[in-house]
């Protein structure tokens, strides 16, 4: 979400977990993706504290390499299988609190 959300939205600057060197899901994905010598780029960019500009690169990079599509349909699977867990419980606040949690983790703008 921090790579393409909107700050307003998410609560965390663009590109934030980039910044922190925390390593998310589309981020592994479009290096796994990507030919060696661009994954090694990006992976430079990374540790030497991205500016602005190269933030937007990693950016760009994530989204070619289809990793905001990939993390995007495993949240959503995660989700609907979350979803078809709570099926078998009968209808409790509790229940109506999670399913609510679900959909906002997996719908909620990027």
């Amino acid at each position: 979400m921090d790579i393409l959300g909107a700050e307003k939205k998410t609560g965390k600057p663009l590109g934030n977990d980039i910044r922190e060197n925390k390593i998310t899901l589309p981020l592994i994905y479009a290096l796994k993706q990507a030919d060696k010598r661009d994954a090694r780029r990006v992976i430079r960019m990374i540790k030497s504290k991205a500016d602005k500009q190269e933030l937007k690169e990693i950016v760009a990079f994530v989204e070619a390499q289809g990793g905001i599509k990939y993390a995007s349909a495993k949240a959503n699977e995660y989700g609907e299988k979350a979803l078809r867990t709570l099926d078998r419980y009968p209808e409790t606040p509790y229940k109506t609190s999670l399913i609510e949690l679900v959909n906002f983790v997996t719908t909620r703008d990027r």
